[in-house]
């Protein structure tokens, strides 16, 4: 009975870490003409966050996602484990331009997503966001005042 107890305990648990939510930012990403293309974005700034990710997650509504914050240009590997929707992804370099778009991701794939040239930041939105958004390579990164800072 403990363990059946305990078992559902832990599946609870599990679901409710899934489901979870962290705050939203406004996040910029500005064309050369200057227009802009306006997410609302989770930030994943601690390790824990950075591999979570968008794991378990069903949906994601227009214009949301996540941005991933790792510190410093890096040699960046993505995947999709446990992801269960596909995701655009959008490779960011220090200096805070786009560099490269990943779109269409295949869920629950542990193939690796390379980014082609070192990257801090990676933002992921639903499957087509990017094309729709019209996201492409040289705009540019705004960050909110506030934003948390990663960690390493």
């Amino acid at each position: 009975m403990t363990r059946v107890l305990g078992g559902l305990w832990l599946a609870l648990w599990c679901g409710m870490v899934v489901a979870q939510t962290g705050p939203r930012w406004p996040v910029l990403l500005e064309r050369p003409d200057h227009s802009n293309v306006t997410l609302t974005l989770e930030v994943a700034a601690t390790p824990a966050a950075r591999q979570q990710g968008l794991m378990g997650r069903k949906a994601l509504a227009t214009g949301q996602g996540m941005l991933f914050d790792f510190g410093r240009n890096q040699a960046l590997v993505m995947w999709m484990k446990n992801t269960l929707i596909p995701l655009d992804m959008i490779f960011i370099s220090d200096e805070r331009e786009v560099t490269q778009l990943v779109t269409h991701t295949t869920p629950l794939s542990e193939a690796f997503i390379y980014a082609r040239q070192p990257s801090r930041y990676v933002i992921e939105v639903a499957a087509g966001e990017a094309a729709r958004l019209r996201i492409e390579p040289g705009m540019r990164l705004r960050l909110p005042a506030g934003l948390p800072a990663p960690s390493p």
